[in-house]
């Protein structure tokens, strides 16, 4: 398993989600091309904003329309990512992503 690490740090507009996008895209497309595992990508912040920001970009980008990339492979899903929010912003977050309790359901059907 390799693991990689990347910081990405700068003020408010700096385009720091869509370098984040665009290196998440080009492993994804890597992997595809050498018929491998996709990897799995871990983003954290300081604010819960920087999370959320990179999970919706892929749900503008490819959760609606038309065309083969467009919605969700699996309808169950409420986003292309989890999210750990802080206690303070859980009951908000249940709604829109798939947090740990998502995970846990998965685990008890098992």
């Amino acid at each position: 398993m390799l693991l990689s690490i990347l910081a990405v740090n700068g003020p408010p507009g700096t385009e720091k989600t869509t370098l984040v996008l665009s290196i998440i895209a080009t492993e994804w497309v890597r992997a595809a091309l050498n018929k491998t595992e996709p990897p799995v990508v871990i983003a954290t912040s300081t604010n819960n904003q920087g999370v959320t920001n990179i999970i919706e970009a892929f749900d503008k980008d490819f959760g609606k329309g038309a065309g083969t990339m467009a919605g969700r492979w699996l309808p169950e899903l409420k986003s292309y990512g989890a999210y750990f929010p802080s206690s303070g912003r859980r009951a908000e977050a249940t709604n829109k992503y798939q947090r740990d309790d998502f995970f846990n359901r998965a685990v008890r059907a098992a």
